[in-house]
């Protein structure tokens, strides 16, 4: 897969997280690799890459490259970051395992 760009991601090759703003964060679709990144954009600008692993029966994510990351946020900040990155793993159908939980 090509390295992705700001805006590179589309309805066909990546998820919408909130359906009823499609651009707000879309996350690139898991297309049949077994380790790799998946990239993530708010409102059409680069927030990371999670990493995936789809080695073990569940699609693993993880979240530590990307905006997501509660190793340097506040205390206030970390209960909506990993709600977030919950929405994430729902749309994908995989699971968090993020050590900075």
């Amino acid at each position: 897969m090509a390295k992705k760009t700001a805006g590179d991601l589309t309805e066909e090759n990546s998820i919408a997280i909130f359906p009823e703003n499609p651009n707000r964060l879309r996350v690139e679709k898991h297309a049949g690799a077994k380790v790799g990144f998946l990239y993530v954009e708010i409102e059409g600008k680069d927030a990371g890459r999670i990493v995936f692993d789809y080695r073990k029966k569940k699609l693993e994510l993880m979240f530590t490259q990307t905006v997501f990351s509660v190793d340097r946020c506040t205390k206030r900040q970390k209960p909506d970051l990993l709600r977030l990155r919950k929405l994430v793993c729902e749309k994908l159908g995989g699971i968090d395992v993020t050590d900075d939980q």
